[in-house]
């Protein structure tokens, strides 16, 4: 049996295997998640583990998007829900985004979805719009006088084509 993880932190590590974190998705989190956001060739997929034991919870995935924006989804293993671990999990991919020089991340959650809803909204989320039954939140890092990144301006990145 899993350990117990309540108010238990967790860590973010970063996998090159995206199959750790589709093992997590069951049938019913496909109804809200497409796989594709952890396939893109781009995206960076992050397995959420308990810190103290380092078992799999969660995962999240950041694809990057035009100026300085990444698309961000995130899932809680079913049997670990309701426990406060989406919105401990959606902080810290929020968080690792905005650390690798994005400057917005954008969250398309279902409306049926209230969970990751709350947890987005509690982790300063805000409404950006809504298309069919998706509604948009987007979170923007504001970089205070002693980030470093606030004086630094956004550079390409580049091409490799």
């Amino acid at each position: 049996m899993p350990p117990r993880t309540d108010r238990l932190p967790l860590l973010l590590e970063v996998s090159i295997d995206p199959e750790p974190a589709l093992a997590l998705l069951d049938w019913r989190a496909r109804r809200y998640l497409n796989p594709q956001d952890f396939l893109h060739p781009q995206a960076t997929v992050l397995l959420a583990l308990v810190a103290s034991t380092r078992y799999p919870v969660g995962a999240a995935s950041i694809v990057p998007l035009p100026s300085r924006t990444a698309s961000l989804a995130f899932l809680i293993a079913r049997r670990f829900r309701r426990r406060g671990l989406g919105q401990q999990l959606a902080q810290l991919t929020t968080d690792h985004a905005h650390a690798h020089g994005y400057r917005t991340v954008l969250a398309d959650v279902h409306h049926s979805n209230t969970a990751s809803l709350r947890a987005l909204t509690a982790c300063h989320y805000q409404p950006y719009g809504r298309t069919g039954p998706y509604q948009r939140l987007s979170h923007t890092h504001s970089p205070t006088p002693t980030d470093p990144r606030a004086a630094q301006p956004a550079t390409a990145r580049p091409s490799h084509g």
